[in-house]
C-alpha cells in the first residue's frame, strides 16, 4: 500500500500533500455539491486517489467496482474491495486510500429527501438498521457488517449507480446540472435503497444467528419509529417477545452497547438533527426527543457530544467544523 496516511489537524487542514486530492474536493469542508435546491443527488466517479479525511452535511453511497483499499471512519478504519457498499451520513469524518488501484462511485444525497425516503420505507426494518442507525457504533465490527455485492446484484446496483452518474454527474468543478430528472433519479435512490435493505438482511442472516438479527433489527425499528417517547429496555423486549436479559445480551454481542444506552444514542442524534434543520427552542426538542426534563437532556446532550445543545447548533450555524461524536461506552 502507498505509505500515506489520512491526517487532520486541529485547523481543519489536510497535513499531506495536496496533489493526492481530487481536483473537485477543495481543502475545507462542508462542501455541497448538491448546489440547487432541485437536485436531490448527484454522482461522482473518483479512480486511484487517496481521499482525505473530510465530512460534509449531506448522506453518501460508496460503491467500490474495482480494486481494494482502506476505509477510514474517524481512527478507525476497514479494509475495502470490488463489491463493497457503505454508507456515510453526515458529520462524519471519513477518507480513504487506495492498494491495488481504486474505483470508488460515490452518490450524494440531499438530507431532507433522505428523511423523505424514510417515511416511505417506514415498514422495511433493514432501512433503519442501515440509514438511521448511528455509523459510529460500526466501527469495532467485523468486515462481515459491510455489504459486500456480487453477481447479478452486483450488476444490479452498478447499472443503478451507473444512471443517477449518467443524469447527475459532478465534474471537476462542480458545475451546475441544468434539467435533471428528479423523478428518474428518485425512482433509482428507491431502488438502491430496497436492493441493500434485501441484500443485508440476507448477507447478515448466512453469516450469524438469524433468529437474533430479527429481533435486534426489530428492536431498532421500533426505537427509531419512537424517539419522541419515553422508552424503555423493558418496552422494547416486549414488542419484540423476548426477556431484558436476552435483548441486552443480543445487543451486547451484537451492537457492543445496551438497549438503553443505544435509544439514548439516537434520541441525541434525532436532537442534532433537529437543532440543524430547525429553529426549535431546546426545551422543545428536549420534549420531541421524549426526555424527561429539559437538564435531562442537556446533561445527555453534553456527555454524548461534548458540548450544549445552543452551542452545537451555533458552531454548526456559522460553519464552524465540529467533530463532537457520540460514544457508546458512555
Amino acid at each position: 500500500m502507498a505509505d500515506k496516511r489520512l491526517l487532520w489537524d486541529d485547523s481543519g487542514k489536510y497535513t499531506e500533500a495536496s496533489e493526492h486530492l481530487p481536483s473537485c474536493v477543495p481543502e475545507s469542508f462542508p462542501f455541497s455539491f448538491l448546489n440547487d435546491k432541485n437536485n436531490i443527488a448527484r454522482a461522482i466517479l473518483f479512480k486511484n486517489y487517496h481521499i482525505f479525511m473530510h465530512c460534509h452535511d449531506y448522506y453518501e453511497l460508496n460503491f467500490i467496482t474495482e480494486g481494494r483499499g482502506v476505509h477510514f471512519f474517524g481512527d478507525n478504519k476497514f479494509n475495502v474491495e470490488k463489491g463493497c457498499f457503505f454508507i456515510v451520513p453526515p458529520n462524519v469524518r471519513h477518507g480513504y486510500v487506495y492498494d491495488e488501484g481504486i474505483t470508488v462511485f460515490h452518490i450524494v444525497i440531499d438530507r431532507a429527501f433522505l428523511k423523505q425516503l424514510g417515511i416511505q420505507f417506514a415498514n422495511i426494518k433493514e432501512y433503519a438498521f442501515i440509514f438511521n442507525y448511528d455509523v459510529k457504533l460500526k466501527k469495532d465490527y467485523n468486515f462481515q457488517y459491510m455489504l459486500k455485492f456480487e453477481g447479478e446484484g452486483y450488476n444490479k446496483l452498478l447499472d443503478l449507480f451507473n444512471t443517477v452518474y449518467s443524469i447527475a454527474p459532478i465534474d471537476a468543478k462542480n458545475s451546475p446540472c441544468d434539467g435533471i430528472d428528479t423523478q428518474l433519479i428518485r425512482g433509482c435512490i428507491v431502488q438502491i435503497v430496497a436492493l441493500t435493505c434485501r441484500h443485508y438482511i440476507n448477507q447478515i442472516n448466512a453469516i450469524s444467528d438469524k433468529s437474533q438479527n430479527n429481533i435486534v433489527i426489530g428492536a431498532i425499528d421500533y426505537i427509531t419509529n419512537h424517539l419522541s417517547e419515553s422508552i424503555l429496555t423493558e418496552h422494547v423486549a416486549k414488542k419484540v417477545g423476548c426477556s431484558i436479559a436476552s435483548l441486552n445480551r443480543y445487543f451486547r454481542s451484537t451492537l457492543d452497547t445496551t438497549p438503553q444506552k443505544f435509544i439514548v444514542m439516537q434520541k441525541i442524534d434525532k436532537a442534532k438533527e433537529l437543532l440543524l434543520d430547525t429553529d426549535l427552542s431546546v426545551t422543545e426538542i428536549s420534549i420531541e426527543t421524549g426526555f424527561f426534563d429539559c437538564s435531562h437532556f442537556i446533561k445527555h446532550f453534553k456527555n454524548l457530544v461534548g458540548t450544549t445543545p445552543l452551542n452545537y447548533r451555533a458552531m454548526a450555524r456559522s460553519g464552524e467544523d465540529y467533530h463532537g461524536t457520540t460514544s457508546k461506552n458512555e
